[in-house]
């Protein structure tokens, strides 16, 4: 997931430049990847390493739960440990306490984004 308000631009470089003026109200930061195809490569790539992340973390937090871990304390490991991600620090430290993020990315877009990812992937990220 990108930070909010970052925006990933894709474009003739002097075009992006001259339209800074446009990005600047919505995004802290834009991030300019390259020709036309480059940036929506950028963001697809993004949310399969956000959506692998999340899948694992929720394993964890089952496994967790399943050996009578309190979670509260295993979220704290994790977040300061090499497990940490972005599921781990925002979104698992509500969920553990019933608040289950109503209108977050669903798991139809996330479906969408990881087969997009896979048929990408499987042409060698070609145009």
């Amino acid at each position: 997931m990108l930070e909010s308000g970052q925006r990933v631009a894709d474009a003739d470089a002097g075009a992006v430049e001259t339209l800074q003026w446009a990005f600047k109200p919505i995004s802290a930061k834009v991030a300019y990847m390259g020709p036309s195809g480059t940036g929506h490569t950028t963001k697809l790539l993004n949310n399969f390493l956000n959506a692998v992340s999340l899948a694992a973390s929720a394993e964890v937090m089952v496994a967790g739960k399943k050996a009578g871990l309190d979670l509260h304390l295993l979220l704290d490991v994790l977040n300061s440990s090499s497990g940490v991600n972005f599921a781990t620090l925002n979104r698992f430290p509500k969920i553990v306490d019933g608040d289950y993020l109503e209108g977050g990315l669903t798991g139809k877009l996330m479906t969408r984004d990881v087969v997009l990812y896979v048929d990408r992937a499987r042409t060698g990220c070609d145009d």
